[in-house]
C-alpha cells in the first residue's frame, strides 16, 4: 500500500496527508501535556523554565550490585525516558547544584564521561559549557572517567558547584533530565 503511494507521486492524496499531519500534531500535543502533568506531580522532579526540562535526583545506585554505578544511573534515567543531566549554562549549573544541595548530598553524577582524552555528554549534546574545578579533570590514577557536580565545598578541595572527574563506581547518586518534547 505505502509503496504505491511513494512510487506514484501523481496518486498522492494531499487531503490524506493533511489529516495525518493534524492527527499527528494532536497526538504529539497530548503526549507533551501528559509528560508535563506526570512530572509536575512527581515530588522528586524540579522544573527549570530556562531549559524546559525536569530534573530528577536518583539515589541508591549501588544497591544494584553493579561494578559501574554511572552505568546504572544512565539506565535508570533511560527508564524514565530521560538521560543523565547535561549542563549548558551557568544558570543551569546553579540550578542542578541547588537541586543536589536540597537533597543534603554533597556530590552527584552528571552525564559527563571521558571519551578518549576528552569529555562528552551522555545525551550526545555539544559540550558548550564547562565548570571544572581548578586542575580538573585530572584522571587521577588513570581511572577517573565520569563526571560529578558538588553542592558544597568538599574536603578534598572541590568548590561548590564545580565539576570533578571520578571513578565510575564512586557515587550512589545522580541527576537525570527529562525533556517533554512536542513534535515540530
Amino acid at each position: 500500500m505505502y509503496e504505491k503511494f511513494l512510487d506514484h507521486p501523481s496518486k498522492r492524496n494531499s487531503s490524506s496527508c493533511t489529516k495525518l499531519l493534524i492527527v499527528g500534531l494532536i497526538a504529539s500535543q497530548e503526549g507533551y501535556h501528559a509528560c508535563h502533568n506526570q512530572w509536575q506531580m512527581e515530588k522528586s522532579a524540579a522544573y527549570f523554565n530556562l531549559t524546559d526540562k525536569y530534573y530528577i535526583f536518583i539515589r541508591d545506585l549501588k544497591k544494584y550490585n553493579s561494578i559501574n554505578s554511572f552505568e546504572v544511573a544512565t539506565q535508570k534515567c533511560q527508564e524514565m525516558n530521560g538521560t543523565l543531566v547535561s549542563i549548558h549554562s551557568k544558570e543551569e549549573n546553579e540550578f542542578v547544584k541547588n537541586l543536589v544541595k536540597s537533597t543534603r548530598e554533597h556530590l552527584a553524577f552528571i552525564g559527563m564521561y571521558r571519551r578518549g582524552s576528552n569529555f562528552s555528554w551522555t545525551d550526545g549534546s555539544k559540550a558548550d559549557y564547562s565548570n571544572w574545578n581548578e586542575n580538573e579533570p585530572n584522571n587521577d590514577q588513570g581511572i577517573e572517567n565520569c563526571g560529578e557536580i558538588t553542592s558544597r565545598h568538599v574536603f578534598y578541595g572541590i568548590d561548590e558547584g564545580k565539576w570533578n572527574d571520578v571513578p565510575c563506581d564512586k557515587l550512589d547518586v545522580a541527576v537525570c533530565q527529562i525533556e517533554c518534547k512536542m513534535w515540530k
